[in-house]
């Protein structure tokens, strides 16, 4: 069976990492992979491409009825079984080229919120277009897919009593995250010696709230309180991000890596994983974070309901509230110098492993491809 997958590019991204921990469970049930995306040459093609995965490219068009034919004749061309757009609140045109070619299709929604255009104006052209995507996304799509409740429910209100709908949690390869473990860090490590590391993972995106979390930082006094910032990512904000450090003079206490395939040394220094999302669509680091044993200081947004285990709740604060987040921070801290997380760690680090194995997902995607390509047979003979 053959699937095409399509994404926005193969940079390193928790879409992206997830599917790739995938490809190897879906490869062993015969099906074999396709991935259509905008921007090639990502930082992990090469990695998808070891993998067997056959990596094509399609243009950006903002137009439903250009992706349409784009994707249509990629669907003819390698003779396509199932499209997966992990384009939620945009597949219309993948969608359609699906109907065409008289096979299924799936729509991934990874997000609570669409991005949005700061401009007015665009913003009313965008939000028509969003609308059109919907309409025909729920009337026309095969399935649709949220990696996390609070993605559907933001979207489709009684979602759960649909049988288009499925929820499908994000994976995480734990088993590679033990390799992690086993490798010796030793310089790496002094360099943090006595200090509190706060460690942030996440493109330099609006949704990720990296002003807020310097201000929210920089209340430490992290100079004098020798407190240390790691922010793991890049993107479009990046330059705004560097300027607010200098202009907050914590420069020596602000440390920029770009974007790591490998985090095993970021989390083992890492004493409290920050996370001021202000809108999210699951937060795979904060899975990562639990696993390793890392405690959780996370915005109070509905989707992290899911993925924060209970006993790190009481250090959630409102993502537009720098005080109450600076406090929430001081206090996380404050408990994990005091060794009051020994216990909540082992347990966060089972509730993740309990709930969100690449296993689960890998396994959910092939009965949803099997269960949606077998419809389509017996309708086909009927």
């Amino acid at each position: 069976m053959k699937v095409l997958t399509i994404l926005n590019s193969l940079d390193i991204g928790g879409v992206e990492n997830t599917f790739m921990e995938c490809v190897p469970f879906l490869q062993k049930k015969n099906f074999k992979l396709f991935i259509c995306v905008y921007k090639r040459k990502g930082i992990i093609e090469k990695d998808f491409q070891k993998l067997g995965v056959n990596v094509l490219g399609i243009k950006k068009t903002n137009s439903i009825i250009l992706d349409f034919i784009q994707v249509y004749f990629l669907i003819k061309k390698y003779n396509i079984n199932i499209v997966h757009s992990r384009f939620g609140f945009s597949s219309g045109g993948y969608i359609f080229a699906s109907l065409f070619s008289r096979i299924p299709s799936i729509v991934s929604i990874h997000n609570t919120h669409p991005a949005r255009r700061k401009n007015f104006f665009i913003r009313i052209i965008q939000s028509y277009s969003l609308f059109l995507h919907k309409v025909i996304t729920i009337n026309l799509a095969s399935k649709i897919v949220g990696h996390s409740k609070a993605n559907l429910t933001n979207n489709y209100l009684n979602w759960q009593s649909k049988n288009k709908f499925r929820l499908i949690y994000n994976g995480i390869n734990f088993s590679k995250m033990d390799t992690y473990k086993t490798e010796a860090y030793d310089e790496f490590r002094k360099k943090f010696n006595g200090k509190d590391v706060i460690l942030h993972i996440g493109s330099f995106r609006n949704q990720k709230n990296h002003k807020f979390l310097l201000k929210a930082f920089s209340k430490l006094d992290p100079i004098v309180n020798n407190k240390v910032l790691i922010l793991i990512g890049d993107g479009p904000l990046k330059q705004n991000i560097l300027k607010l450090v200098k202009e907050l003079k914590i420069e020596s206490n602000v440390i920029f890596t770009g974007n790591q395939k490998g985090l095993g040394r970021y989390f083992d220094v890492s004493n409290i994983l920050f996370f001021p999302s202000i809108h999210e669509g699951f937060g795979n680091v904060i899975i990562e974070a639990q696993y390793m044993n890392i405690p959780v200081c996370g915005s109070d947004i509905l989707p992290l309901n899911e993925s924060i285990y209970p006993d790190y709740n009481k250090y959630r604060f409102n993502p537009y509230n720098i005080e109450e987040a600076a406090l929430k921070l001081k206090e996380i801290i404050n408990d994990y110098n005091s060794g009051k997380f020994e216990k909540s760690k082992l347990e966060a680090a089972n509730f993740v492993k309990r709930n969100f194995a690449i296993e689960n997902m890998a396994n959910k995607l092939i009965e949803l491809y099997t269960e949606i390509q077998s419809k389509k047979i017996k309708t086909n003979e009927s």
